[in-house]
């Protein structure tokens, strides 16, 4: 029992400190996992926000890039409108001056000059990243009248900015955008329609390196859904955000893909294919210069941020921390063993002196200490109270030892008193016997002289009367041996005699 109470309270301690540490701790991390958590989603919109309005600017720096390059030619492109032959080298400056630019091409209205029916000249390098270029009178296997880069901007009038559609674009299938600017005749008539080819490659790359996060991504949108650039060709090919998020049947991915094309700014949260995302979104603004005229585009761009990717570094944050717990409660709980062991020590030889006190031995030694805490004292205590107890024992032996003497004393008393009680019973019994035939002569003699008294003579009433005295003092003689009669006794019968 002594072993069940004070053999693991070292243990049991050791295991009751670790289990506090463990909860507060795990409250601790619960703490920190939510503010944490609610930090990174801060600085994951922040850096998604950030990384959106970069991007804006570089798409817009190309653009603008493009732009002042096709501007630089304009009025002298007006002054020498009829001058066919000038077009190629229009062209071809154009495209020479600015990397980002892949190719242009120059279209005249139907008779808008006078040794052509329909005129264009069209320049564009070998490959993006080719200095060598090529010039030839055809856009694409299908009429430039009935393309939409060139029929929207000499309908309206209006610069632009398209993506060609997929029937529209060139044989040699590279994607591009085109910035269209038409030029109208004095009498208000198109005349011709500037279309300046951008790689989209060359945007693409530019978008796709917006990643706030290894899995997220970059997409522009036209202002119908469209998807001008995603890092997933297959959108490309006329898909919508719209149709998409009908085909994913999930009513989030519907409502933000319409807030992302309501011009607003700012993020939502959405499932598709069994994973939750952020979208962080914002139009396409373009922000005004001194210099430079303003063409608007709606479009609007957007960042994809899986919500694996906010909370992977707190993951990876919880798994190192709990990584580094375990490892240090470990550590601790060898620590704190070693010092509970070490100041449970005395505890432990006060267990051995306890069980020593159990089994009999009261002067087992206890050790001396110098401690000023509970444990020192409970020692000290505890060597009190086995003096105590050694003085309590020792009087208790040497009562025991006068009890077991009287006890002798009184034994032998008892023996003695039985021996003389044996003793008294044999003499009353040989008394008794001495007693006995003195006793049955009187009693004869008696009788004799009551049944005789009329025919007895005086003589023979004598002698009975002498045999009774005889055996009376026979009888008196066997009582004084048994107890001597008192003097007066002894006096009165010597008087009466």
């Amino acid at each position: 029992m002594i072993k069940t109470i004070f053999s693991p309270p070292s243990l049991r301690l050791n295991t009751t400190v670790i289990v506090g540490v463990i909860l507060l701790l795990a409250v601790s991390m619960a703490i920190i996992f939510q503010q944490s958590r609610q930090t990174l989603k801060q600085e994951a919109i922040q850096n998604a926000e950030q990384t959106l309005e970069a991007t804006t600017l570089q798409v817009e720096n190309i653009l603008r890039s493009v732009e002042q390059t096709t501007g630089n030619i304009y009025m002298d492109f007006v002054w020498h409108l009829k001058d066919c032959d000038r077009m190629d080298t229009y062209t071809r400056e154009i495209v020479k001056t600015n990397p980002y630019i892949y190719g242009c091409a120059i279209a005249f209205s139907p008779h808008a000059t006078a040794d052509h029916e329909r005129f264009l000249v069209y320049t564009h390098r070998k490959t993006f990243d080719s200095s060598e270029l090529i010039t030839s009178n055809r856009y694409s296997e299908k009429s430039y009248l009935e393309q939409a880069w060139y029929i929207e901007p000499a309908k309206t009038g209006q610069i632009f900015w398209i993506v060609p559609k997929e029937e529209d674009r060139r044989s040699d299938d590279v994607p591009v955008m085109l910035y269209c600017i038409p030029i109208r005749m004095a009498t208000g008539d198109p005349a011709a329609v500037i279309a300046v080819e951008v790689s989209m490659d060359l945007l693409t790359k530019v978008v796709q390196k917006a990643k706030p996060s290894p899995q997220s991504y970059c997409m522009l949108l036209d202002n119908d859904g469209t998807y001008i650039i995603h890092p997933d060709h297959n959108k490309l090919n006329g898909q919508t955000l719209f149709s998409v998020a009908e085909e994913d049947a999930d009513t989030t991915m519907l409502s933000t893909a319409k807030a992302i094309l309501s011009g607003e700014t700012g993020y939502k949260s959405f499932r598709a294919e069994g994973t939750d995302y952020y979208a962080f979104y914002k139009p396409f603004l373009r922000t005004d210069r001194v210099g430079h005229n303003l063409y608007n585009i709606n479009w609007s761009i957007s960042i994809i941020y899986p919500e694996e990717d906010i909370n992977s570094p707190l993951k990876e944050l919880l798994l190192s921390a709990m990584s580094i717990s375990s490892i240090g409660l470990l550590v601790f709980f060898l620590l704190t063993r070693i010092v509970i062991r070490q100041q449970t020590k005395p505890l432990r030889k006060l267990t051995q002196v306890a069980e020593e006190i159990a089994d009999g031995n009261y002067d087992e030694e206890i050790p001396k200490t110098h401690r000023m805490d509970e444990i020192g004292e409970f020692q000290r205590n505890f060597k009190h109270m086995q003096d105590a107890l050694l003085d309590r024992v020792s009087e208790q032996d040497k009562l025991t030892s006068t009890l077991r003497e009287r006890l002798e004393s009184l034994n032998k008393t008892y023996e003695q008193i039985k021996e003389n009680e044996h003793v008294k019973a044999d003499f009353l019994h040989n008394v008794s016997n001495q007693m006995l035939e003195p006793a049955q002569v009187i009693s004869a003699s008696v009788n004799t002289l009551c049944n005789k008294s009329q025919d007895i003579s005086m003589q023979e009433a004598q002698h009975e009367v002498d045999n009774i005295r005889e055996q009376r003092e026979t009888i008196l003689e066997a009582l004084n041996q048994i107890l001597p009669p008192p003097e007066n006794e002894m006096r009165k019968e010597d008087s009466h005699e």
